[in-house]
């Protein structure tokens, strides 16, 4: 049997459509869900031979409604509810979409954050369970129950919008799940690959699902914005530029996106499962691939390719309306840059800008995977990278969303980080890289969301700017918090071989790689101190 092109697709787009309207109808989530399962894999066996029905959706709620019929029915104590339940010959179907609500739902509080992202996985992205314990390391069986637990303890959750003033912090919590799906599938924290690109895919399409499902009374706005924005002119490259971090590759090829709740999780923390179990998320104990850390004591990138933030002056901070310019490279201007920034109100209109945030800084980071493995599979560090590589229309894409979303948005941490990916993407090359802006953004960032990971990323960009020294020492005051971690050893080793310190270099390479699960990095690390042998 042939299936036919882009099915797959259809069907995972259809199917937080379809368990949203079964939810409204009948509630019980868990039963919904498994129905709606069942649906999809009949689609799947019919549609290649029988054809795509003319309205997929309607089909679909049709099969599903039966299939919750037939358990109603087979439960004699509920006759009751089987009488409420039977849907009629032709199930309407309303125009309606209830993904946003889905979201909510998946990422309820009563959750734990790992158990979240699983969750949101199989229910509106459509992932098989098998799949989504493969993308975790964990035993099929294993997810199954953890999955099972999360939907029987949502039994009886209304299945609506949250009020209006827990609006903005609820939505906040499906970025941070979304945020986590992604930094997982960018940086593996276990494991013999350094990326799992069918994570960041999703990561990516989910998000996109979440700002269509944006109330239109401002998302609307925002995305007609971002929608005919010009991007900017290539570079010489041919490219528009690359995004990043400012310490991917300070011997730690791996580091991927920064925590902007400043250590509060990452979804590669800890040598956890991202279902719940031995960690989560939530900082350091455990996480979609395993791992050794949460964003806590982190994984925000702070030793990998020494990607900085920031391209070339006047672009970002442009679009950030002086707020990162009045900075100016040190601390001294980051308190009036930050007061000067307009705070997110309590309804979803101020979180959109947010959500494009966060799609900005998907689209500019996962440009550069492409340029990040060598032929031999070996990591390559950004200032070797080759820039034709990047993905041109990816950059070009969040660039355009980022330049149209920050003149109209409350300033946030996504959007600053995408800032950081945005006007690095500017820089020609990596020597033309703005450093003193990149530190100008990072200590902005640490006003909004100030953490031990979001310090270390700027202690790589003031050693840029002002010599490994002053890196050096602002790096010394994370020791307490980030000694255990090995992304603070590796940023240490990069910059005490800056300092003309090889055999203190060489050992805390040395210390990074023993303290990294990630065999990609492992390898990496022992290399650079190999070097200075």
């Amino acid at each position: 049997m042939t299936t036919p092109p882009g099915l797959e697709d259809r069907l995972r787009a259809c199917a937080p459509q379809v368990l949203g309207i079964l939810v409204r109808r009948y509630g019980q989530f868990d039963t919904c869900e498994d129905a709606v399962q069942e649906a999809l894999l009949a689609a799947f066996r019919q549609w290649p031979t029988e054809g795509v029905p003319e309205n997929p959706r309607a089909w679909l709620v049709a099969v599903a409604s039966r299939r919750l019929t037939d358990t109603f029915r087979s439960e004699s104590a509920r006759q009751r509810r089987e009488l409420r339940a039977v849907p009629e010959e032709q199930p309407s179907v309303p125009g309606t979409d209830d993904t946003l609500t889905l979201f909510f739902l998946c990422c309820h509080p009563s959750l734990s954050p790992t158990t979240q992202a699983a969750l949101t996985l199989r229910a509106v992205g459509g992932l098989t369970t098998a799949e989504i314990a493969a993308a975790f390391l964990v035993p099929e069986a294993t997810m199954a129950q953890r999955i099972s637990r999360a939907k029987a303890r949502l039994r009886g959750a209304e299945f609506a919008l949250p009020p209006p003033e827990s609006r903005a912090q609820r939505l906040s919590v499906v970025l941070r799940v979304l945020y986590l799906i992604f930094n997982e599938g960018y940086v593996a924290t276990a494991g013999p690959a350094l990326h799992r690109a069918d994570l960041t895919a999703e990561a990516i399409r989910l998000t996109r699902a979440v700002r269509a499902s944006m109330p239109p009374s401002r998302a609307a706005s925002l995305a007609n914005r971002a929608d005919t924005g010009r991007p900017p002119a290539p570079t010489e490259t041919g490219k528009t530029g690359k995004p990043g971090d400012p310490a991917e590759g300070i011997g730690d090829p791996a580091g991927g996106l920064h925590d902007p709740a400043g250590g509060r999780g990452d979804p590669a923390g800890g040598r956890g499962d991202p279902a719940g179990g031995r960690g989560g998320p939530a900082g350091g104990r455990g996480g979609p691939a395993g791992g050794s850390h949460g964003t806590a004591d982190g994984r925000e990138g702070a030793a990998a390719e020494l990607e900085g933030g920031a391209g070339q002056r006047g672009g970002t901070d442009r679009r950030l309306g002086g707020a990162a310019g009045e900075v100016d490279g040190d601390d001294s201007g980051a308190g009036g840059a930050a007061r000067g920034v307009a705070a997110p109100s309590n309804g979803l209109g101020g979180v959109a800008g947010e959500v494009a945030g966060l799609l900005a800084l998907m689209l500019l980071t996962e440009a550069r995977r492409p340029a990040r493995l060598g032929v031999d599979g070996e990591l390559v560090p950004l200032a070797d990278q080759d820039r034709l590589s990047w993905d041109g229309a990816l950059i070009a894409e969040g660039v355009a969303l980022l330049t149209e979303t920050l003149p109209v948005a409350p300033l946030g941490p996504y959007q600053l980080q995408a800032a950081i990916a945005a006007v690095h993407a500017e820089a020609p090359s990596a020597d033309e890289t703005d450093w003193p802006q990149i530190v100008a953004l990072y200590t902005l960032l640490e006003r909004f969301e100030p953490g031990p990971m979001v310090t270390l990323n700027r202690a790589v960009a003031v050693a840029q700017v002002h010599g490994p020294e002053a890196g050096l020492h602002l790096l010394e005051t994370l020791r307490p918090q980030l000694d255990r971690h090995h992304r603070w050893h590796a940023v240490r080793a990069h910059l005490l071989e800056l300092a003309g310190d090889p055999s203190g270099a060489r050992e805390s390479y040395r210390e990074a790689a023993r303290r990294t699960l990630s065999r990609p990095e492992q390898r990496y690390l022992n290399t650079r101190a190999s070097r200075l042998t």
